[in-house]
C-alpha cells in the first residue's frame, strides 16, 4: 500500500478548530495472518501543523519514520521529528519487552499546544531518555533540561520561566516542573498519585 501527499487537514472533519495544514506520504506491506501480523513501513510528512501549534511560533514539523512490527513487537529502526531547530529521535523496540532510545534537541514544547487549548506553552527541551523492562513493570532513565519554558497561565501570573536546579533522581511516571533532572523512573508503587520522590 502506498500513500502520496494525504493532506493531514482530513482530521480537521472529525477535530473542531484543529486546522491541520502539511502532508503525509508513505508505504507498507503486510504479510502473515490477521492474528498474526508482519509489517514493514515508512512514513514521511512535511509542512504539518495545527492552529493552535502555529499561534505559538512553533514551526511545522517535519516527520521520517521507517520500521517494522512481527510477533507483537515494533521496531522502529528510525523516527524523527524536526521542526525548526528542534529534534526529537527515537529508535529501538516497542512490545511486551521495551529497549528504547530518544534524542531530543531543542524541541519546542508549542507542539503540545496542539493537544491542550490555551496552554501557551513555550520554550524548548533538550535531552535523552531510554525505556527498557516490560510494559507491565518498564524502566526509564533520563536527562531532560528545559530552557525558558512557561506557559500561558504563568505568565499571565508574572512568574518567571523555569529555573535551574540540580539533578534529581525521580521514582514516578510524572515528572516534576523542574529546568533540568536526570536519573531513572519506575513505575508507581503504592505512594499517592501525582507525586514524585526525589532521591
Amino acid at each position: 500500500m502506498t500513500a502520496t501527499g494525504i493532506p493531514a487537514g482530513l482530521a480537521n472533519g472529525f477535530v473542531e478548530g484543529l486546522g491541520a495544514r502539511g502532508t503525509i506520504s508513505g508505504n507498507a506491506t503486510a504479510t502473515g495472518s490477521l492474528s498474526d501480523p508482519s509489517a514493514q513501513f515508512t512514513l514521511s510528512g512535511s509542512g504539518i501543523t495545527t492552529e493552535q501549534i502555529a499561534r505559538s511560533g512553533t514551526a511545522p514539523l517535519t516527520l521520517d519514520v521507517a520500521g517494522t512490527y512481527d510477533d507483537g513487537t515494533l521496531n522502529l529502526a528510525n523516527a524523527e521529528v524536526v521542526a525548526g531547530d528542534g529534534r526529537l529521535t527515537a529508535r529501538g523496540t516497542v512490545g511486551q519487552q521495551l529497549d528504547i532510545n530518544v534524542d531530543l534537541s531543542q524541541l519546542p514544547v508549542g507542539l503540545a499546544n496542539g493537544f491542550v487549548d490555551g496552554l501557551g506553552a513555550q520554550g524548548t527541551v533538550s535531552g535523552t531518555a531510554s525505556a527498557t523492562g516490560s510494559l507491565s513493570s518498564p524502566n526509564a532513565r533520563f536527562d531532560l533540561t528545559a530552557a525558558n519554558v512557561s506557559v500561558a497561565q504563568s505568565r499571565a501570573a508574572g512568574a518567571l520561566p523555569l529555573a535551574p536546579i540540580s539533578p534529581a533522581r525521580i521514582r514516578m511516571a510524572t515528572l516534576p516542573s523542574t529546568r533540568r533532572s536526570s536519573g531513572s523512573a519506575a513505575a508507581p508503587s503504592a505512594s499517592p498519585a501525582g507525586r514524585a520522590r526525589a532521591i
